[in-house]
């Protein structure tokens, strides 16, 4: 025999529950962003909020998020008019929080785009920069995302990697 509404209640307190842990996850990233810089006021605070619920939506691999984290640092410095694209780095090549260099216009305007769609587009390129160079290990396989080849960028990518962790990107 089902109670009426039990269903109901079960899938509320699943979602409760993914809501914790998602509300878990974002406040993990979001702590450790303070721990790279302080926050420059609230309007700053809540740009980082943003940034940290679209790296929590991009991966669950919590060292993939370290790295999503420490490269929006490096990269952006978490600064507004870097993540809106008013600024852009390499004399304009470079794009949003995470400086990517888009190779299509979908790219480009993912780079532009939510806090969300720039951590996927993010994730993407650092996943397709350990693919490229089978013969780095750990850090190193950031070199492509950095530099453009696996052989150059290697100090900035084990900057951007932390821990030397060597087991990110299965």
């Amino acid at each position: 025999m089902t109670l009426p509404g039990l269903t109901t209640l079960g899938a509320l307190l699943l979602r409760s529950a993914s809501a914790m842990l998602n509300l878990y996850v974002v406040l993990r990233i979001v702590l450790g962003m303070l721990a790279l810089a302080p926050a420059r006021g609230s309007n700053d605070l809540d740009l980082r909020w943003d940034l940290a619920a679209g790296i929590a939506a991009a991966t669950d691999d919590p060292h993939e998020q370290d790295v999503l984290t420490r490269i929006a640092w490096f990269e952006s410095g978490f600064r507004k008019n870097v993540a809106e694209c008013r600024l852009r780095g390499d004399h304009g090549r470079s794009h949003g929080f995470f400086q990517v260099q888009p190779r299509s216009p979908m790219d480009a305007q993912a780079a532009c785009g939510s806090s969300a769609e720039q951590a996927a587009l993010a994730l993407r390129y650092v996943r397709r920069s350990a693919e490229a160079c089978p013969g780095n290990v750990g850090a190193d396989r950031l070199a492509i995302y950095v530099s453009g080849t696996c052989t150059r960028g290697l100090r900035q990518a084990r900057e951007r990697w932390g821990d030397d962790e060597p087991n990110l990107l299965r």
